[in-house]
This record gives C-alpha cells, structure tokens and sequence, in this order.
C-alpha cells in the first residue's frame, strides 16, 4: 500500500561522523502523501491537511509552514482530482499529478503569490505514486495515466504510448 504518513526530515552537513544527520522538521505537515523539491529549493508537500492540498515552507526558514504577509510560505487546494499522487521540477516549471488531473505550479515569487498553480490536463493523472520519471534536458516527464503512457516537454501533454502496445 501506500505510505500513510511520511515526516519532513532536513540535512544539517556535519563532518563529525557521530552527529545526527537528518533531524524531523519542526512544524512540518505531520501527513504527506508525496514531496519533491522545486529548483526554487522549495520542499512541496502534497496531500497534508486534505488529500488535495499542496503546502510548502519559507524559503528562508523551512520550519515556517503558516503563510503570511511577511513570509513566502503557503498552502493551497487544488480543484481537480481525488488525491494528490506526486510531482517534479522540470527545466523552467514544476509539475503535480493528481489521480485524475496533471498540474503546472510554475515560480511566480512574488510575496503573495510564489507560485501559480493550473490544470495543465484533465484525464491524464498518475496511476501510481511511482509511476513517473523525468529524463532530458530540458527536462521531459513521462507518467502513466489510466490506458495511456503521456509525456510533457514544456508544451501541452501527448500520448507517448497507448493501446494495445501497453499490453
């Protein structure tokens, strides 16, 4: 099955082999469905507080969750979709696969904004958590989708592969 709770671990490089190197990240969403890191740097985390919110801390300050005025974190439910199964940085913007629906956030950074979110396609979500990769540059992902290998270079989503060669 599918992991139901995942925690936000940071890095702290020490040399000295003997302290702790990851540590859970303070006020972190406690429930994550997936994450990825935008080239931003940003942590993004889908599925927190309903299976459809993404959320992502300051920049400057990774255990800042709450969004406010003076800070660039910020949370957000996406429309369309059952559950958010997973996302990835591309070359110049990010992409999120729902279970029915695939989203471009792509690097806005204004204060208020940071990132704007949109329906790249419906009909074209991820089948699984795992079921991506992203290869090339410029970066291109390939997912699949209920009956269909897609692919997105930046453009609009194409089938890659379909039909009776899936078999």
């Amino acid at each position: 099955g599918l992991i139901k709770r995942v925690e936000l671990f940071y890095d702290l490089w020490d040399e000295d082999a003997s302290a702790a190197r990851a540590t859970i990240t303070s006020n972190a969403p406690t429930s994550i469905r997936a994450m990825f890191v935008t080239a931003e740097n940003y942590p993004v985390a889908l599925g927190t507080s309903t299976p459809m919110t993404i959320a992502w801390p300051d920049i400057d300050d990774i255990t800042l969750w709450d969004g406010a005025s003076t800070n660039r974190s910020n949370a957000r439910v996406l429309p369309k979709g059952n559950k958010m199964m997973g996302g990835a940085a591309l070359s110049d913007v990010n992409i999120l696969w729902s279970d029915t629906t695939t989203y471009i956030m792509q690097y806005v950074g204004d204060l208020d904004v940071v990132y704007d979110t949109r329906v790249l396609s419906e009909n074209a979500g991820l089948i699984g958590a795992m079921a991506f990769c992203v290869a090339g540059k410029p970066a291109t992902a390939f997912w699949m989708a209920r009956g269909d290998f897609l692919m997105f270079d930046g453009g609009t989503v194409t089938t890659a592969m379909s039909g009776p060669e899936m078999a």
